[in-house]
C-alpha cells in the first residue's frame, strides 16, 4: 500500500514539474509570436510604403512622358504629316 502511495506521489510531482515546464514553454512561444506579429506588421507597412512610392514614381514618369510628347508635337510644323502610302 505504501509503495503504491509513494508511486502516485512521485507521478504527481513529475507531472507538476512537467506542467510547469510546459507553461514556461508556452509563455516563451507566446512572446515569440508577439515578436513575429510585430515584425510582420512592420513588413506590411514597408510593403505598402514601397507600393505607394512605386505608384507615385510611375505617375511621375507618365507625366514626364506626356510632357515630352507635347513638346515634340509643338515642334512639328502643322500640315507636315508623312504619307507612307
Amino acid at each position: 500500500m505504501w509503495k503504491r502511495f509513494f508511486e502516485v506521489m512521485r507521478q504527481v510531482i513529475l507531472l507538476t514539474d512537467k506542467t510547469e515546464r510546459n507553461a514556461n514553454d508556452i509563455a516563451k512561444l507566446q512572446e515569440s509570436m508577439k515578436d513575429l506579429t510585430l515584425a510582420l506588421e512592420q513588413l506590411r507597412y514597408e510593403l505598402y510604403s514601397v507600393r505607394d512610392k512605386n505608384e507615385h514614381e510611375r505617375s511621375m514618369i507618365q507625366l514626364r512622358l506626356e510632357n515630352q510628347l507635347l513638346k515634340f508635337e509643338r515642334r512639328l510644323k502643322p500640315g507636315e504629316e508623312s504619307d507612307d502610302s
